[in-house]
């Protein structure tokens, strides 16, 4: 591990950071002046909105509580959507993109939310499945806008070794930190574990031993 990142910067990244980093840099070789849609405030959403803005991307992230919201802007992001009081989120992305949509999209959702992915699209797009959603209706409702689009799927699940590497030298040279949301010494690991499992944090729950 490079010197200059300190440990709980390093310690969550192997999953979701680097799954984030494989979407984006390895798969849809994302540039400035793209618009990157995260799903959601979870930790690949997250590490997906730095190395976004850290290579001059636009980033919108939907989320079902304010308070998060908020702190997703705090972060970085340039448009924040609401997906509680805006159940069709995807038009909210259209509009707040002037009608254009997300070159990228950051799935992390999967069957419940694949199809909005689509409707928030641009032409061109590609989206990046992570979620496994176990799903209650079909995943792409509106097969028409899937090819009118001219829309790229793939899935994907975390990275490898080469693009770890690559994403520590981009950690030093960006100066891009892991969002912690509380740290638990290690005997109460078992007040961490409850206090993950009621998903109320923003960012990496960890335990310090």
């Amino acid at each position: 591990m490079p010197d200059a990142l300190a440990d709980a910067d390093v310690a969550g990244l192997a999953s979701a950071a680097l799954t984030a980093w494989n979407a984006l840099v390895q798969i849809c070789h994302v540039e400035a002046g793209d618009t990157v849609l995260c799903l959601g405030t979870g930790s690949v959403s997250l590490a997906a909105l730095k190395i976004a803005k850290a290579r001059g991307a636009r980033v919108a992230i939907t989320s079902s509580q304010a308070a998060k919201l908020a702190t997703a802007r705090a972060l970085g992001a340039d448009i924040i959507v609401n997906y509680r009081t805006s159940p069709d989120w995807a038009a909210e992305v259209i509009a707040k993109t002037d009608g254009k949509g997300a070159d990228i999209v950051i799935d992390t959702g999967g069957v419940d939310t694949l199809g909005q992915s689509i409707a928030a699209a641009a032409a061109n797009a590609r989206i990046i499945v992570v979620g496994v959603s176990p799903g209650e209706g079909p995943a792409i409702p509106d097969y028409l806008s899937l090819i009118v689009k001219n829309v790229t799927i793939r899935g994907i699940a975390n990275g490898s070794r080469a693009m770890f590497v690559n994403l520590l030298d981009a950690m030093v040279a960006d100066g891009m930190t892991t969002v912690v949301d509380r740290t638990f010494a290690f005997d109460d690991a078992p007040d961490a574990v409850r206090y993950f499992a009621a998903a109320g944090h923003l960012g990496k729950v960890m335990i310090a031993f």
